[in-house]
């Protein structure tokens, strides 16, 4: 067999290969790893609650996440000032260390909204739901934390 024909059969063979896999993976609705499904239906639906908790809950989150947000805007405006200071050849060191302390009160407020956050999300919930929020709690807070970072490559 010439080498061009032995190429041609080998592309040929790669290609209903990867068509064959596409097919299974879209009808048998498989898509591959992805990002991890959030906390929300953890919380819902492990607590059990009910359309009002439901409410509730979105009501939380919507002030939470607007928190979180007015938190994540100060630390990227002060890492970038305190980046910024690499661009001289002396930098002030005591504005960094400054800078370096308020990104920490940043972080430690970030940590203190969250934990307030999940105190009022038990308050919402039946004493029963309670216990099922005690017991789910570890598993809420890994749902939350991003995926771990692999070395680059």
């Amino acid at each position: 067999m010439k080498r061009e024909t032995l190429l041609t059969l080998a592309v040929i063979v790669l290609l209903l290969l990867n068509f064959t896999m596409l097919g299974v993976m879209v009808f048998r609705g498989e898509q591959g790893p992805g990002p991890h499904p959030g906390p929300d239906r953890l919380i819902v639906e492990g607590l059990r609650l009910d359309k009002a908790q439901i409410q509730q809950f979105e009501e939380l989150k919507a002030e939470h996440r607007g928190q979180m947000q007015e938190r994540d805007l100060q630390q990227k405006a002060t890492q970038h000032q305190l980046w910024q200071l690499l661009r001289t050849s002396s930098p002030d060191t005591t504005l960094a260390n400054l800078l370096i302390d308020n990104l920490a009160v940043l972080e430690k407020e970030k940590k203190k909204r969250t934990f307030e956050h999940f105190q009022k999300l038990r308050a919402i919930c039946r004493p029963e739901q309670q216990a099922l929020f005690d017991s789910l709690i570890e598993e809420i807070s890994k749902a939350m934390m991003p995926p771990p970072r692999g070395p680059k490559r």
